[in-house]
């Protein structure tokens, strides 16, 4: 079995990413180790393992973390709950929420003190989604349009409408098209298209990628919903896969491979996609000869 193996144009972390993990290791290192963090910093297992060596740990809620502790508020961002029960318990917050999420709050705080109605297109289960919410009654977070409550659909104030950062941008398209007529007529609707630019460019990329290959796989972590988001959009055209690490390789998918295409998410280290490449060149995969 041979085939060749052909990487996305653009791989690595991307800068938010980055610099939360750069914040999480300068603050585990001046602490001695005692930090928390409310969930994952970043959605990757190479990177988070890194942490826990420094010390980073990692606690479910806000609830958990000890009194005066140190607490890194996540990449994806925290819900104004989730930052006044830390302060109340004397916890010093360090935050790394990713600056490219910063105009989808702004944009969303806007929409909602105007007394308009904000619907987001993602998934009510991450917490970047939950950030935006930060339960808010005027906030409504669902996957289809379909999901709307009856009320919200029939309302005629002004609806802002924008998406999880890593939303593919054809999925974003098509919930658009289902979406207006399932409103009021005579409400207006503002679009605000909020997918990251890593996000975008490595869907741009995939895009180029597509028409070159036989088959994708993705490399990205379970919690990763923008590494998901590039294997729902290649498995729509080719045979795809989306692995954690060499070890979830099943050397089976590869039988009728002639050429690979491998991408990252936007929280993928280089490290995961070069362990991946290891173990595919163990079993026949050659590199792509350079333009």
């Amino acid at each position: 079995m041979s085939f060749v193996i052909l990487p996305g144009r653009v791989h690595g972390v991307c800068g938010g990413v980055a610099r939360a993990v750069a914040i999480a290791r300068q603050e585990a290192a001046r602490h001695g180790g005692l930090v928390y963090s409310i969930g994952q910093v970043v959605h990757n297992p190479l990177l988070m393992e890194e942490l826990s060596r420094q010390g980073l740990q990692v606690v479910a809620e806000a609830s958990q973390a000890p009194d005066g502790s140190v607490v890194l508020l996540r990449a994806h961002g925290s819900t104004t709950a989730e930052r006044l029960s830390l302060v109340e318990r004397g916890c010093i917050l360090v935050d790394t929420t990713c600056k490219n999420l910063l105009p989808a709050h702004r944009l969303v705080d806007k929409a909602f003190a105007e007394g308009g109605v904000v619907i987001i297109c993602g998934d009510g289960d991450h917490v970047e989604c939950q950030a935006l919410k930060d339960n808010r009654d005027r906030v409504v977070v669902v996957t289809d349009p379909s999901q709307l409550p009856s009320d919200l659909c029939a309302d005629t104030r002004p609806v802002t409408v924008l998406c999880q950062s890593s939303t593919p941008p054809a999925a974003f398209d098509a919930f658009l098209e289902r979406l207006r007529p399932a409103l009021d007529p005579a409400c207006r609707v503002t679009v605000r298209r909020s997918v990251c630019p890593p996000v975008m460019s490595r869907h741009e990329a995939l895009q180029e990628l597509l028409p070159r290959v036989d088959a994708v796989m993705v490399v990205g972590g379970r919690h990763s919903a923008n590494s998901r988001g590039l294997y729902e959009t290649a498995r729509r055209k080719v045979p795809a896969w989306y692995v954690t690490g060499p070890g979830d390789i099943d050397p089976a998918w590869l039988a009728d491979v002639s050429v690979l295409g491998l991408m990252g998410g936007a929280s993928t280290p280089d490290e995961a996609l070069n362990r991946v490449t290891a173990r595919l060149r163990e079993l026949g995969g050659m590199p792509a000869a350079q333009d």
